[in-house]
């Protein structure tokens, strides 16, 4: 059986946060909210794990990130812009989805 990638939300978290904190090179609270929204610019190069985005942000490029539900924009207030959900069921031992939020 092929493996599943499987996304928790606490782990979408931390990429952001990991993104966050190199991106503005300050790794407290106020420099995760600071740097938050840099991390989803449209203009930047696209990323969609946290080793491709600390590479970038390393070698000074702006990043778009894109998590497990898709595209990480922020409104200015910090919210995601959109998020997508999949729900998926088991049906004869496979994973199949169902229905996409």
């Amino acid at each position: 059986m092929a493996a599943v990638r499987q996304w928790h939300p606490v782990r979408l978290a931390l990429v952001c946060a990991i993104l966050a904190m190199a991106g503005g090179k300050d790794p407290t609270g106020t420099g995760i909210r600071d740097n938050l929204r840099k991390i989803g610019d449209p203009a930047g190069v696209a990323v969609d794990n946290a080793p491709a985005g600390l590479a970038a942000l390393a070698a000074g490029k702006v990043i778009d990130y894109d998590g497990a539900s898709g595209s990480c924009e922020f409104a200015a207030n910090g919210d995601l812009v959109a998020a997508n959900f999949r729900v998926s069921v088991v049906r004869g031992g496979a994973i199949e989805t169902y229905k996409m939020l």
